[in-house]
């Protein structure tokens, strides 16, 4: 260091007077840095503890829904709906189609016989009959769309009143095929 031309009194009174303001520099630094910290970070904060308020509260809730709640009632339920899931699955799997036999029924190729309608319905004994009405030209073209139906799969009986046979032409027929059991009846092992 140079020598100093101030006399010795003079020299420490400017150290002093250094130190001062550079700890005033460095003390106001310090109170800036701790001000904008401050304003900067006193929002994160409050939002921080407002979500650890609300997130404490939410979790708090669920715990006492969860208390409320009859677990075992709802898996009971679970476990019914998925048994009838699966028995209405295995059910399906093991179901004739009744479509193809009545197909069968109305594509009789008789010459002068004319369907009109056909309905099928379950009778008093469970059996499925299907009642056919419809026109034909002749008795002849009517007795052999009855013999058709009668050597049709999957047909147990023919049943035809007395009045269907009454006319010679234009034989306005009601008649009832009754199903049989095995073609529309469950599969017993799939």
């Amino acid at each position: 260091m140079f020598p100093s031309l101030l006399p010795q009194e003079y020299t420490k009174e400017i150290r002093r007077e250094k130190i001062l303001r550079s700890a005033v520099v460095m003390f106001g630094i310090f109170d800036i840095t701790l001000l904008f910290g401050i304003v900067f970070l006193l929002p994160s904060y409050f939002a921080l503890t407002f979500s650890q308020d609300d997130v404490a509260r939410r979790l708090r809730v669920q715990q006492e829904s969860l208390a409320r709640q009859n677990v075992q009632a709802l898996e009971d339920a679970i476990r019914r709906v998925n048994t009838l899931a699966i028995s209405h699955q295995r059910n399906e799997s093991r179901r004739k189609s009744v479509a193809p036999l009545l197909l069968r029924l109305a594509a009789a190729d008789i010459r002068g016989v004319a369907l009109r309608t056909a309905h099928l319905f379950e009778d008093k004994t469970g059996a499925f009959v299907v009642s056919l009405q419809g026109n034909a030209t002749t008795r002849n073209a009517f007795l052999e769309y009855i013999q058709s139906l009668e050597n049709a799969d999957g047909v147990a009986v023919v049943r035809s009143p007395v009045d269907n046979l009454l006319r010679e032409t234009d034989v306005l027929f009601s008649i009832e095929v009754v199903l049989n059991k095995e073609f529309y009846s469950y599969v017993a092992n799939p």
